[in-house]
């Protein structure tokens, strides 16, 4: 496959056709059968079985090997209008090759050739892969004043993800979606819709689940027409004063009601803490696909004492499993946060060695005047997401270990350590013991 062929694609359609699948997933090293045979579109990032499970509202795609060559289920592909290309059963299911196929001699005298490539086909068929149907149709686009590869012939583009930037590419119309309003910190979202507050009773099993399913949230950066996009600043700005109120006090109040089991407030106060933290981590994604350098660099939100426990943008995934054994003796806990560690020890090492191969090959190549920005960009890209799905499947596998109120301990921990990083006290007793410039 001709990478310069793709560079104008949308993100999903050009990792999906560059990706090599069928690698060890660099995430679970030490996991077995870890192949790389998923592709999530709206990551566009290969995952292994142990990624999943991935966000529902993802489209993920199974990859699988024919002829070895890569291959996908029509019925699985509703981003791509599969028309004209040769499909070919496989089990009982249509499939279509993603790029090019190299096995057979091609040859333009052949009665119906590909399009694109040449290789014989059956009749009724314009295309051997889906690269080849891209590198035709993306031709006439461009040859129709640069029409937007989101076209009607080419993609089939779902709704949730029409809003999102199109990289080199004026996006299509859309309705403008109004951003919802934000929750000034220390507001509650009663005082944001200037309602009554409730009472300050426990909350019952499904207090918590409901005021988070009610309460603004921020759109994350990068999403949505160009007016409802936001500076991440802004963004986490929001996200430290939904998780400072209500999200805290209401699972302090579910753990204070408790007897310690396993029950609903407690369950559903966690579960809304650890999907706060997913939140962020989606945003940075989003903000990785529109602006990969800052995204894996410390931005100007984050506080002087927040710095030495970054890596690649957000928290070291380590400081989560060092959180979980400060709580809790138990020797259960112990051996999950072991087990947790040793992928962590595996996969960030991995992780900052392909950002260090990125940065050698683009300063060699920029030395030779040979430098490609886009290419070295989406690396980045690649490497910010990678950091965050680790976090995500991090945090998710512990609070899986810990379960019922040691969960809730643990989350709760994580919220008030992240706040106070930000806590303007804390900050201004960092600030007066670090030294003066001229000392």
């Amino acid at each position: 496959m001709q990478p310069t062929a793709v560079r104008g694609a949308p993100q999903w359609l050009r990792g999906l056709l560059s990706e090599e699948f069928f690698d060890a997933c660099a995430v679970h090293p030490a996991e077995r059968k870890n192949d790389k045979n998923h592709f999530c579109a709206d990551c566009a990032a290969a995952l292994c079985r142990h990624c999943l499970p991935h966000d529902p509202s993802h489209n993920v795609l199974q990859i699988w090997k024919y002829a070895s060559c890569f291959v996908v289920r029509v019925d699985d592909l509703k981003l791509f209008d599969c028309t004209g290309i040769q499909s070919h059963a496989v089990s009982d299911h249509e499939v279509v090759f993603l790029n090019e196929r190299t096995a057979r001699k091609r040859s333009a005298s052949a009665e119906n050739p590909c399009a694109a490539c040449a290789r014989p086909l059956s009749s009724g068929h314009d295309y051997c892969s889906l690269f080849c149907k891209f590198d035709i149709c993306a031709a006439k686009n461009l040859d129709r004043a640069k029409t937007s590869f989101h076209d009607a012939d080419l993609f089939a583009v779902p709704a949730h993800l029409r809003s999102l930037p199109l990289p080199s590419h004026q996006a299509p119309a859309a309705t403008p979606r109004r951003p919802p309003p934000r929750i000034p910190t220390g507001q509650t979202p009663a005082d944001a819709t200037d309602q009554p507050p409730s009472s300050a009773a426990a909350p019952g099993p499904s207090a918590a689940a409901a005021a988070f399913r009610t309460m603004p949230r921020p759109p994350p950066p990068g999403r949505g027409p160009a007016g409802a996009r936001r500076p991440m600043r802004d963004f986490f700005a929001a996200w430290l004063g939904t998780l400072r109120s209500p999200l805290l006090p209401l699972l302090r109040r579910a753990l204070s009601s408790s007897s310690g089991s396993w029950n609903d407030p407690i369950s559903s106060a966690a579960a809304a803490v650890e999907a706060h933290f997913q939140a962020h981590w989606s945003a940075l994604d989003a903000a990785a696909r529109q602006d990969p350098a800052q995204a894996v660099c410390a931005g100007d939100w984050r506080s002087p004492l927040e710095l030495p426990f970054l890596w690649l943008g957000d928290l070291h995934p380590s400081l989560l499993t060092s959180l979980l054994r400060s709580l809790s003796p138990s020797p259960r806990l112990l051996a999950a946060a072991d087990r947790v560690d040793r992928r962590i020890r595996a996969a960030v090492p991995a992780v900052s060695d392909r950002l260090r191969r990125a940065q050698e090959a683009f300063t060699a190549a920029e030395v030779a005047g040979a430098a490609d920005l886009e290419a070295f960009l989406e690396e980045l890209k690649a490497v910010a997401l990678e950091a965050n799905r680790l976090r995500r499947g991090v945090l998710t596998e512990l609070v899986a270990a810990a379960g019922g109120q040691q969960a809730a301990l643990f989350l709760e921990a994580l919220s008030r350590f992240v706040l106070s990083l930000h806590d303007p006290e804390v900050l201004r007793r960092f600030d007066h013991c670090r030294p003066s410039p001229g000392s």
